[in-house]
């Protein structure tokens, strides 16, 4: 069973969530229906959510309750070749700071 699944180009307009199936999707769209991030938690992973944060129409974030530690999930859609420079500096400033602001000095970029 899966209890975590990252989604990318969901293509949503604007954020929200839904539960289905013992399934929650959590996703971070813009005023199009372009880009777009998603996450599904099963439903005992989607109990330890303590903290969602949509902070772009590419990019969200979601903290689980974890011991020894909470967990820090951050899912980026990451711009492609067809995108302004800017845009794509601006994903990875994003990034950045949420690093910062969350205080996580240990990652794993997929």
């Amino acid at each position: 069973m899966i209890s975590i699944l990252a989604l990318i180009e969901t293509r949503w307009k604007e954020n929200g969530d839904i539960t289905t199936d013992g399934y929650k999707l959590i996703y971070s769209g813009g005023s199009q229906c372009q880009r777009g991030a998603g996450i599904i938690l099963n439903k005992q992973t989607a109990k330890n959510a303590k903290e969602v944060d949509t902070i772009s129409d590419g990019l969200l974030t979601v903290r689980l309750a974890a011991n020894p530690v909470d967990l820090n999930i951050i899912v980026a859609y990451p711009p492609n070749s067809a995108y302004e420079d800017q845009d794509i500096e601006d994903v990875y400033d994003q990034k950045i700071n949420i690093y910062q602001a969350k205080n996580i000095r240990f990652y794993w970029e997929i």
